[in-house]
Formats: structure tokens, C-alpha cells, sequence
């Protein structure tokens, strides 16, 4: 369970992190207007609630800065500890390290493609497999 000091620490940890990036502090979320559903202009039908949904995320989407740092946890509930730092406003991937070679490869290729400024782990460290 995330305690109110954990989820302090992460969310200063993740405004540490965007100051740094940025030069500056992260950007402030804007209010979001009330959506209202919009009617199919050819039958006058409002959307089903899928469309609306799916303009909503995109709306939010857009407002969204995904920080260049990778997240490393290494159970679910420092993954949904982490997951309890993202804002409206920022937010930053958080890949799951068991310590298998294949979780390592997974995320050796997830940082080749996103290309991230830094990595930091988060939670109790991996177990040491075995030699």
C-alpha cells in the first residue's frame, strides 16, 4: 500500500526529475473543460460512450509531457507506487525488472528505442539469480 510520505517522495522525486530535464518546473495542468457529448453531425445521434472516451485521452494526451526517464521497479507495488507519482501534467515509463534475462533484454530494448536522459530504480532491489 502507497503511504502518504512514499507517495511524497515520488511525486518531488518526479518534479526533481522534470526540473532538471526541463531547465525549469514542469508545466502546470490546465483545467479540463467538461466534456460534452458531441452529436453525429449526419444523424444527429450523440456518440456511443467509446468515441467519448477515446476523445477524452486524446485530449489528455495532448496536455501530457512524458518525461525522458525510465523508471525500473521490481514488484507490483513499487510499479503502483510509481504509477501514484504521475500527473495530468507528466508522467514517465515504469518497466517491471524481475531479474530474469529476459525482463533485462525487454528493458535494454524499450531504452534503445525510447532513448532516455536517465534510469533510476525504484523499490527494494532485484534478487540475485543464482549463478
Amino acid at each position: 500500500m502507497l503511504t502518504t510520505a512514499a507517495a511524497s517522495a515520488l511525486v518531488i522525486t518526479a518534479s526533481i526529475l522534470a526540473q532538471s530535464l526541463t531547465g525549469s518546473q514542469p508545466p502546470a495542468a490546465e483545467p479540463v473543460a467538461p466534456v460534452t457529448p458531441p452529436t453525429s453531425p449526419a444523424a444527429g445521434q450523440p456518440l456511443p460512450p467509446q468515441l467519448l472516451l477515446g476523445q477524452r485521452l486524446a485530449a489528455l494526451r495532448q496536455g501530457t509531457t512524458v518525461l525522458g526517464t525510465i523508471v525500473l521497479v521490481s514488484d507490483a507495488p513499487s510499479y503502483l507506487e510509481a504509477i501514484g507519482a504521475w500527473s495530468d501534467a507528466v508522467r514517465f515509463p515504469i518497466l517491471v525488472d524481475d531479474g530474469t534475462p529476459e525482463a533485462r533484454e525487454d528493458i535494454a530494448r524499450f531504452a534503445r528505442a525510447f532513448r532516455p536522459t536517465h534510469v533510476v530504480r525504484y523499490g527494494p532491489a532485484p534478487s540475485k539469480a543464482a549463478s
